[in-house]
């Protein structure tokens, strides 16, 4: 954890069936990697299941995750969605591979106030994942909490990246919205290596505030 630094969550729609994605996807594992002045990223790889009709399924993708992007095109007023996209702190977006774009946008939403947010009482036993969220958190505001995975590398047989050997970081493995209490009681997904909790304003709106909790 950066001293003084301020948590930004990075979003990255992708796809193994995509072959523009996996510029975006090295972007967004320098991002985890290599931490920016004043700037704490914390990323989430969420896979989309559109392209898995060009013959190659996804094994991260998701219909859920599909339709979370969506929302965000409704919100973006975007005509439709699109792979690689990226969107920062829920107050832009972008091609996720644009590394200068992207922390042009960081930047400019590090500039505003954010909620802090506390991870206590936490315990990992049993195949579960407990326990508290707190902060400043309106209640107009949604409470969300995800738990992602860094797999292995994937050897993509057919599709686009029919071929290659694709790495990601931060694949999203399950993403839910808590109550207003914060309590959280998840399944422990196998490889899940983070637990990234953030506060969304309604309409899949800008994130308000953002912290993780590393599993390993």
């Amino acid at each position: 954890m950066l001293l003084f630094a301020v948590s930004i969550l990075v979003e990255l729609f992708t796809s193994q069936g995509c072959s523009s994605c996996p510029p975006a996807d090295r972007v967004l594992a320098q991002l985890d990697q290599q931490p920016v002045p004043g700037i704490e990223f914390l990323v989430l790889s969420e896979h989309v299941d559109y392209w898995n009709r060009l013959g190659w399924t996804d094994p991260y993708s998701s219909a859920a995750l599909t339709a979370r992007q969506q929302r965000y095109g409704q919100r973006f007023s975007l005509d439709g969605v699109y792979t690689p996209q990226a969107v920062v702190h829920g107050q832009a977006q972008l091609v996720g591979s644009d590394s200068s774009k992207l922390l042009a946008a960081a930047r400019q939403a590090a500039t505003k106030p954010q909620i802090a947010l506390t991870i206590s009482d936490f315990a990992r036993a049993n195949g579960r994942i407990k326990g508290h969220v707190s902060g400043d958190i309106p209640s107009k505001a949604t409470l969300v909490a995800a738990l992602a995975a860094d797999p292995a590398p994937t050897a993509v047989q057919r599709g686009e990246n029919g071929g290659r050997q694709l790495a990601h970081v931060a694949v999203v493995r399950k993403l839910v919205n808590l109550d207003a209490s914060g309590n959280f009681d998840l399944e422990d997904l196998p490889g899940s290596t983070r637990l990234v909790v953030f506060v969304q304003l309604p309409k899949q709106g800008e994130v308000l505030g953002a912290a993780q909790r590393r599993l390993n």
